[in-house]
């Protein structure tokens, strides 16, 4: 908002006046954006710019669309990330996520257990390809990652082996955007200036290259001596764009 003085007069104090000009409205949107900029920092951002991008504001979201503040609508065609990949709203997810703050929102799993994850353990163990399997549950896919770089070194370690301390990972992989998740990683957007908090590792040919897989191997029996663990995307290299 501009303003200006008027005049001054001998024994008068000078006065802001609001210069009509100089004010509109905005819109809702214009208005959420100005505020998110004012106090929220977002990942893989510029933030000098991002009310300039016209950034989606929502408001609340139905099936697989999201509605902003102004009430549009837009498809969400990356399920949010990857999180919502059945949709938003889902009545049976809303009414179990009802059911269990009913019950309780939050336990430590630190030396103490929760019915309802022994439950989900169990519901996992018979659907994947391993022995007496056990889980240990993260928030996200970066700090997954982190915990099984650590439970690979923790394994060798338990057993008296202080050698194996590396990991190998292919080329053109994303594993996530903490330290251990980029070091791993083959870098990317934003990654550059963290290089220097990056461990080495060994680092086979992507899958873009036709003879990965023996190079990989190769590398594995040339190691095996110092390797902690191999860490691949055993599908699809998603975010990579593989």
């Amino acid at each position: 908002m501009a303003t200006r003085s008027p005049p001054r007069c001998q024994g008068c104090d000078a006065v802001p006046v609001k210069d009509s000009e100089s004010t509109s409205l905005t819109s809702a949107h214009d208005q959420w954006v100005d505020r998110d900029a004012a106090v929220v920092w977002h990942g893989f951002t510029q933030m000098s710019t991002y009310g300039q991008n016209r950034p989606i504001i929502v408001e609340s979201a139905e099936g697989r669309e999201l509605i902003d503040v102004d009430g549009s609508r837009y498809l969400d065609a990356i399920s949010s990330l990857w999180v919502t990949t059945l949709g938003h709203r889902v009545p049976e997810l809303d009414a179990a996520a009802r059911e269990q703050l009913d019950r309780v929102a939050h336990t430590t799993m630190l030396g103490n257990g929760n019915r309802v994850t022994i439950e989900l353990a169990e519901a996992l163990a018979p659907r994947v390809p391993v022995s007496e399997p056990h889980f240990l549950f993260a928030s996200d896919g970066a700090a997954a990652v982190e915990q099984a770089i650590k439970i690979a070194f923790q394994f060798w370690t338990n057993q008296g082996i202080t050698e194996r301390t590396r990991y190998l990972t292919l080329g053109g992989a994303y594993h996530g955007d903490t330290i251990g998740a980029i070091s791993i990683g083959a870098g990317g957007f934003g990654t550059d200036v963290f290089d220097p908090l990056r461990f080495d590792v060994l680092r086979a040919p992507g899958y873009d290259d036709p003879g990965w897989a023996d190079t990989a191997v190769a590398m594995i029996s040339a190691h095996a001596h110092e390797l902690a663990a191999v860490v691949l995307e055993p599908l699809v290299q998603g975010a990579a764009g593989r």
